[in-house]
Order: C-alpha cells, then structure tokens, then sequence
C-alpha cells in the first residue's frame, strides 16, 4: 500500500520528485472524474495536494468520503472551512496553511526547472 499519494499539476516534475523513490509511481489523473480520483485516494493513507486552492474542495470531499487524511500547501479557503465538520465526522485531519506554501511549492518548482537542465550535463539526484 502506497502512504500517500501527491497531487501536482505538473506529470513531468512528479516523474523527477519521486525518483529513487520505493513503491511511489507518477499517475495522470483527471480530478473531475470521481471514480478515477477515489479509487487513487482510496489506495493511500495520506492525500498530499500540491494543485492549486480551487482543486482542493474537490479532493477533500473524497479524502472525507474515503476516511483519508488530505495535507495541502495552500492557505485554507472558504470550500475547506465549509467541510472541517464533515472531516472531523469522519475522524480525519485536512491540514492547510502549515508554513509550507510558498516554501515547498518552490523547492518543488525549482526541482522542475533544474530537472530541465539535465539536457545540459546536469543531473538532480535528489532535493532537499
């Protein structure tokens, strides 16, 4: 069983950041589409979400559904506060606005850009 599953907007940076990785493999992934999105959640104890705030109503209402734990790096909007009764319900934690963002939506953006120059003679084994 996978720990945790990671959304991010970008396949390519995913492929890069789960590298060396055990037992973690890059998916793409339409969250619009319920089914596909449970049966991934539904995998995992814990839903890192690295998308963008409008995604992460969707994806909490499922982690809520599913009874998994969902950590996100943006700040709590108004669709997460809405759903912190159904969470707690469900005995699960929604974690947002931890410091993280924009710390780690960076070190992950900048993984990206570094990744890139790999066509360059460089190569990222691993980023901290």
């Amino acid at each position: 069983m996978l720990c945790f599953v990671l959304f991010v907007s970008n396949r390519v940076l995913v492929v890069q950041v789960i590298k060396g990785i055990p037992n973690a493999k890059a998916i793409q992934l339409d969250i619009t589409n319920h089914e596909s999105l449970s049966s991934c959640i539904a995998q995992v104890d814990v839903v890192i979400s690295l998308l963008p705030p409008s995604c992460h109503g969707i994806i909490a209402k499922t982690c809520i559904e599913l009874k998994k734990h969902l950590v996100t790096a943006s700040y709590v909007d108004d669709s997460l506060l809405k759903l912190d009764q159904d969470a707690k319900s469900a005995g699960i934690a929604i974690l947002g606005e931890m410091g993280l963002d924009p710390g780690i939506v960076n070190g992950i953006d900048d993984l990206g850009e570094c990744g890139n120059n790999s066509t360059q003679g460089h190569e990222i084994d691993r980023f901290h």
